[in-house]
């Protein structure tokens, strides 16, 4: 093959593309997996602080003397 077609060339960056490809084959797929896992954190983190007041007003109560 002649190098002056630019062949070799487009190949190595064709396959340094794919290299930097993620899940998808798009380029980026690292950092939309990425942001799905932040989401994810943050989801957890919110459903947390929602039930944390629970939790606390459960085990700080005084035990229900009703009996």
């Amino acid at each position: 093959m002649s190098t002056a077609t630019g062949a070799p060339e487009q190949a190595r960056a064709d396959e340094a593309a794919r290299e930097l490809a993620g899940p998808g084959g798009r380029a980026g797929g690292w950092l939309a997996a990425l942001g799905v896992t932040l989401l994810g954190v943050l989801a957890w983190a919110a459903a947390l602080a929602a039930v944390e007041p629970l939790v606390r007003g459960y085990l700080t109560s005084p035990p229900d003397s009703g009996w």
